[in-house]
């Protein structure tokens, strides 16, 4: 019976990859989306920002290459920035709404004890006011996921 190949890459089919350099003006990420039949090979797509290139890098030397870092792909635009109850400042527009109850639109004031307080009221979840969320004023339809901070 034969052995089955095994994969000896540091890297796996979805990591995002970034090639070292002395200079990082540039800096280009590849998202790793097929390792070659030639195990020295991978197979990249280069994207900078919200730009998809579409092209492809073999990689024959992984000593070139390392991980990008989860805050180095929100800062070229590839991977949003989480949403956190600190990006949350005084007066800023909102919606909140209790268990049970309706998104409102709000001003937020502050988070204290579990619960965000909003200018006329207590809430249990608040979220941000955008192009995003405004489709939710008067009803109780779930969020989306990146704005849950509860």
């Amino acid at each position: 019976m034969k052995n089955k190949r095994q994969n000896t890459h540091k890297y796996k089919i979805g990591d995002w990859i970034k090639r070292l350099t002395s200079y990082n003006k540039h800096r280009k990420y590849f998202l790793l989306e097929i390792i070659g039949v030639n195990d020295t090979l991978y197979n990249l797509r280069y994207r900078s920002g919200k730009l998809d290139n579409k092209s492809i890098t073999y990689v024959e030397d992984e000593t070139y290459w390392e991980l990008a870092t989860e805050q180095e792909l929100i800062d070229a635009g590839i991977k949003e920035k989480p949403f956190t109850i600190d990006d949350f400042k005084t007066f800023d527009k909102v919606l909140c709404r209790c268990k049970g109850e309706y998104w409102g639109i709000e001003f937020f004031e502050r988070y204290d004890d579990g619960k965000y307080y909003c200018l006329s009221c207590r809430a249990d979840y608040c979220i941000p006011y955008n192009d995003e969320t405004k489709h939710l004023i008067g009803t109780d339809d779930d969020c989306s996921d990146k704005y849950k901070t509860w």
